[in-house]
């Protein structure tokens, strides 16, 4: 696997889009950001545990923990979506939520059992910085990888039961139907994978980011798919259970995605790198049919 060179110039750039160290900010002098770029090296020999020990180190006690996730999620958006870095940052973020320093309320955390207090610091985080990755300007291509890199972490979470409930699918499943028409139609702001305002290349783009959440979470997804699990609030009608906010997975979905990625791959329209891409998830697809009960 090749080093990481774990550049985020585009984050801190001038409205120009260029990068001045003179009055942008200069996080290359972050101790952060000098521990995520050693720990996510494929060579590194920081371990898991000391990297979050020196992490939770640059913060006082029941400090608010945002700036710390903050720097976990900006090294989801610029690490390649096919980098092993994403399982590090994923057993990171894992790891970090079981820290006292880590809740949003001082003093709620008393003992293991209860951790989930430290989810809401992730989980505001992460739905915001979906969403900004989902408004992606299909004319910058550091968007479009950030779009694909995100979902990359985000299926790694989800491998992981990050929430102790699949938290994290609902975001696979929005990007799959950003990706797929499902059946039943979708809500009106559903991106037409053909429009042309996004074009060819955020069609490709999520195409790519729908391909992480079966590349990185395959197994996982086959599970709900095959006992469709509703997100709170949904329900199994076309009108909720296929739009955005409550698109779920069922038997009938994993088709649906499925012959998705056989048509980009056949499509020649597609680039070449997606169409592979596609070919490995529809191959996996394939292969989970017929070996899992």
């Amino acid at each position: 696997m090749a080093s990481l060179d774990l550049n985020l110039d585009d984050y801190f750039a001038d409205a120009d889009g260029t990068f001045d160290e003179k009055t942008c900010h200069n996080y290359k002098e972050d101790k952060e950001h000098l521990v995520m770029k050693d720990f996510l090296q494929p060579d590194t020999k920081m371990s898991l545990q000391t990297a979050t020990e020196s992490l939770l180190g640059f913060i006082p006690e029941h400090c608010k923990p945002g700036s710390l996730v903050a720097v976990i999620h900006l090294c989801a958006n610029v690490v390649p979506w096919h980098h092993t870095a994403h399982l590090k940052l994923a057993w990171l973020a894992d790891r970090l939520r079981w820290s006292p320093k880590m809740s949003p309320v001082l003093g709620s955390i008393k003992g293991p059992k209860d951790s989930y207090f430290t989810m809401q610091c992730f989980s505001d985080a992460l739905w915001m910085d979906h969403e900004n990755a989902e408004n992606y300007d299909p004319d910058s291509q550091s968007d479009l990888d950030q779009w694909v890199n995100f979902n990359a972490y985000l299926a790694n979470l989800d491998a992981l039961h990050f929430t102790n409930g699949g938290g994290e699918t609902r975001y696979g499943w929005r990007t799959m139907a950003y990706a797929f028409r499902h059946p039943g139609g979708l809500e009106s702001d559903y991106r037409d994978p053909n429009d042309e305002a996004y074009g060819r290349r955020g069609r490709d783009a999520n195409v790519l980011a729908a391909a992480q959440w079966i590349l990185w979470n395959g197994q996982n997804m086959r599970r709900y798919a095959i006992y469709p699990k509703p997100p709170a609030g949904s329900t199994t009608s076309d009108e909720d259970y296929f739009n955005l906010e409550f698109a779920g997975a069922s038997l009938e979905h994993w088709q649906v995605w499925k012959q998705g990625f056989d048509d980009a791959r056949n499509n020649d329209t597609v680039s070449e790198d997606v169409r592979a891409v596609a070919t490995r998830a529809f191959t996996l697809m394939d292969v989970l049919e017929k070996t899992m009960p």
